[in-house]
């Protein structure tokens, strides 16, 4: 495996060269000291000094062997334990445990040891270089118990002993927790409470047991061919570590790494997803322990150090064999050992960018977006990998790698030459400039990411680059402009020259492209160019460009005029009289600004609604005249006409009738005279020249509409005459008469219709009229009794309170005084309400309500 978590270093190699037959047995390490223990049963002091190569930059060590001493047996040393700051070692050998001072070796008490033990161990969860109070658990062979010992520096003192079901094999505690191995099976027992777990059982005969503590509350034992990480409660924690073809004698834990010694190998784990991620070749491997942040592996005459590769370094290593997942990981768990929390931070987003640069190396776009954009990745580092869309004022060095070439020189040896891929990286730069363009990551580099992010746009022909150029940016703008120019953007151009305050050149080059001299499909016609005019202010380039506007479509440029802001400040050149005069040759675009003078902003000028109505009457002549023309146009015209001619009363109705009179225009010249108010006439055109009776019957509506009852009656009375009494030679019109007679929206005086009626007419004729007639007067009758009847009602009420209010005098005399102000009455003026309160009258303002007792009174006790 490529990957590298550990390298070895040699600690001791010459170790007792003149003694073959003497081999390592066991180790015992702090900071500068380090205790072997042999299979003749002596034990060795080194010194020992770390140290780094200058030319390698590896670590290195220096050894030199301060003192040994024999305990006069021939047994191998099994076991070592230190008490640093009580300078104490234990040492077991052959079921006995001796105590002896760090420096001399001497035993601390010869006549005192420990007998028949099988295993010790002491509180791992407590620091014994830091901390004086020592604790060890003396486990026994014959008694199957546990004593917890304390240490002081004269003397070991027995605390308690903890029953076991059986002799423990091997041991750690932690804390409360003893984790032992017994012969065929794994307990963990509460020294507290002496509460026991079963944990699993193993093969004795083919299994070496191994207990070991990874971090608080948690363990590491063997079964078989697996390493299974338990809790405090005995329960499973993670996946467990496959070790089928090892034959694990010892393991070693390093954060976040289990190590585990076979024959050959040193095997390095992982906690985080207990896979094998190193294998160290290790002939002969007898001892593999970890001693604070140091991890030694000895053979029978070496010992050697597993130095950790710094977490960095591991990093880089597994992005480059794209486990970037993995190396993430590594780094959010590796970096928190040793830094704090704002290093931590710092490194983390680091990593975090080096894993977007190897997501974007790799193609995955999508991914290195995510990292970039969580590690705060100085924007600047990825503009540069696109070298044609650097602005030409960049100047950057990169200071994320030492060699930030060897990782991604640019963006092309990416893509390769890959169109899609090339597309592909170029959305993914795009997507991620627009998504920070406006968050911290951009301050103080607006101006790079802008222009960077235009020039992708304008590229991929995105409809966000208009959206772009319109909002506040901050693009270089001759840059920009010169870019777009070369990517046919013309339209964006103009936005940007609006942008730089330069609406002639964008108004230039939008008229260009109306006129065919440039070509844009993102343009969005000419209705773009009529609604800027209409809202910039600038009055002398509008009427500049109104002007060709007018030539190219009248109805839409005139919007140049009517659609002015409301807010805008009046301009004498823009007046409604000013644009008047310049529309003239101009005479559907004029009508369509009469049309908004007068209909929406209700102008009431008179000489603009008589000029409104003679262009309507030029139409209406014109398309007469015009052979080609069509009915429905005629009709449209004439209608435009008819309406403002109804609606409007500010014309001059003498200019207009002389010109209608003499035409076929009889409908027109009917509302004419009826403004004049010569209704007969009018009528008699629609009776008897258009013969539209419907629109006879219209007429007395609209123009009896806010007058009185009389005067309705009266228009459709000179109807009726106009039916029943024609002029000239006419025949009478019988049956639009009775029509009429009959109809519900017609309202006569019955007396004065049955006088123009003809004697030869039947009643049956009439008779709908007649009994309507009759059911309205009768109607009408009733109604005048019942409002006589109430008004003497309220007469006799009126009366009576009048009555009430007088027939009780009032007595005010210069002793009296006024109940409210409490002062004496000057005259007889005063006010009585019915409870008999007397106030002045200013002070009796409210004649409902006593003012000094709050009653109300109703309408008929008025005072």
């Amino acid at each position: 495996m490529a990957f590298k978590a550990f390298e070895i270093v040699p600690v001791v190699e010459d170790f007792f060269s003149d003694k073959p037959k003497t081999a390592i047995e066991c180790l015992e390490c702090d900071e500068d000291n380090l205790y072997i223990g042999t299979s003749d049963c002596v034990i060795v002091h080194y010194r020992l000094k770390e140290g780094t190569s200058p030319v390698s930059g590896r670590i290195t060590f220096q050894c030199q062997q301060l003192n040994r001493r024999g305990l006069g047996s021939k047994k191998p040393v099994s076991q070592l334990i230190l008490a640093s700051l009580l300078s104490r070692l234990f040492v077991l050998s052959d079921g006995t445990v001796f105590l002896l001072k760090i420096q001399g070796l001497q035993l601390v008490d010869p006549g005192v040891k420990l007998k028949n033990v099988s295993a010790m161990c002491h509180n791992e969860s407590i620091d014994s270089s830091t901390q004086t109070k020592f604790e060890i658990c003396i486990a026994y062979t014959r008694r199957k118990l546990v004593t917890i010992y304390t240490l002081t520096e004269e003397r070991l003192i027995a605390l308690r002993d903890i029953p076991f079901p059986d002799v423990v094999v091997t041991m750690i505690r932690d804390g409360p927790d003893i984790c032992a191995a017994l012969p065929s099976d794994y307990c963990l027992v509460d020294i507290t409470t002496n509460r026991k777990i079963d944990i699993c059982s193993y093969e004795s005969e083919t299994t070496r047991p191994v207990v070991k503590r990874i971090t608080m509350g948690e363990f590491l034992i063997r079964q078989g061919e697996l390493g299974l990480f338990v809790n405090e409660s005995g329960q499973a924690k993670y996946q467990p570590l496959n070790w089928s073809s090892l034959d694990v004698r010892y393991t070693a834990y390093s954060f976040p790494y289990v190590l585990a010694l076979s024959a050959t190998n040193v095997t390095v784990y992982s906690v985080l997803d207990q896979e094998r991620k190193q294998s160290i070749l290790f002939q002969g491997g007898k001892v593999l322990g970890d001693f604070g942040e140091r991890v030694l592996v000895a053979s029978d005459k070496r010992v050697y150090a597993l130095c950790s590769i710094p977490f960095s370094k591991q990093v880089q290593s597994l992005f480059s064999q794209m486990k970037i997942a993995e190396g993430l990981q590594l780094a959010k768990v590796g970096f928190g050992l040793s830094l704090d929390e704002a290093q931590q931070r710092q490194k983390i987003q680091e990593v975090e960018q080096q894993a977007g640069f190897a997501y974007l190396s790799a193609g995955d776009f999508d991914s290195a977006a995510k990292h970039l954009r969580e590690g705060d990745v100085d924007v600047r580092e990825l503009v540069a990998l696109y070298p044609k869309l650097l602005p030409r004022k960049f100047k950057f060095t990169s200071s994320l790698y030492e060699d930030k070439n060897h990782l991604i020189s640019d963006i092309e040896s990416i893509v390769k030459g890959n169109p899609a891929m090339e597309a592909k990286a170029n959305e993914f730069l795009m997507n991620y400039l627009a998504d920070i363009r406006l968050k911290p990551a951009a301050y103080g580099r607006r101006e790079i990411v802008d222009t960077v992010l235009l020039k992708l746009y304008a590229n991929l022909n995105s409809p966000h680059l208009h959206q772009l150029i319109a909002s506040e940016n901050c693009c270089a703008i001759d840059e920009s402009i010169a870019y777009l120019k070369d990517a046919k953007q013309h339209h964006a151009v103009a936005l940007m020259h609006c942008s730089n305050n330069d609406a002639k050149s964008a108004l230039d080059t939008w008229k260009s492209i109306v006129d065919g001299e440039l070509t844009d499909e993102s343009f969005p016609g000419f209705s773009y160019i009529v609604e800027f005019l209409s809202s910039y202010g600038e009055h002398e380039t509008v009427l500049q460009y109104a002007d060709w506007a007018l030539r190219k479509d009248q109805e839409e440029a005139v919007k140049i005029f009517t659609d002015r802001p409301h807010r805008e400040t009046p301009h004498p050149k823009l007046s409604p009289e000013s644009v008047l005069k310049f529309l003239q040759p101009y005479n559907t675009a004029l009508k369509l600004f009469l049309q908004n003078l007068i209909f929406n902003k209700k102008v009431e000028d008179e000489r603009l609604h008589t000029q409104l109505a003679l262009l309507y009457l030029d139409d209406v002549l014109a398309l007469k005249a015009d052979q080609s023309s069509t009915r429905e146009k005629i009709l449209a015209a004439r209608y435009q006409l008819k309406h403002l001619l109804e609606c409007s009363s500010r014309y001059q109705v003498s200019s207009l009738l002389d010109r209608i009179r003499g035409t076929d225009l009889h409908a027109e010249c009917a509302v004419l005279y009826g403004k004049m108010g010569e209704h007969k006439k009018a009528l008699n055109l629609l009776v008897h020249k258009l013969q539209d009776y419907h629109q006879a019957e219209r007429y007395c509506v609209l123009n009896s509409q806010g007058k009185d009852r009389t005067f309705q009656r009266h228009l459709f009375q000179e109807l009726l005459k106009a039916y029943l009494q024609p002029t000239e030679s006419a025949v009478p019109l019988v049956a639009p008469a009775v029509d009429l007679l009959n109809s519900h929206m017609a309202e006569f005086d019955a007396v004065q219709v049955l006088e123009l009626i003809p004697d030869t007419w039947s009643v049956g004729l009439v008779s709908t009229f007649l009994t309507r007639s009759l059911r309205l007067s009768l109607s009408r009758c009733r109604t005048t009794k019942i409002e006589h009847g109430l008004a003497r009602g309220e007469r006799v009420q009126q009366h009576d309170v009048h009555r009430y209010s007088t027939a009780k005098a009032i007595s005010v005399g210069e002793d009296r005084l006024c109940q409210v102000c409490r002062r004496p009455f000057n005259d007889a003026t005063v006010v009585c309400y019915p409870n008999g309160v007397v106030t002045h009258l200013h002070c009796g303002r409210n004649k409902e309500v006593c003012p000094v007792t709050g009653k109300q009174f109703g309408s008929s006790k008025r005072s």
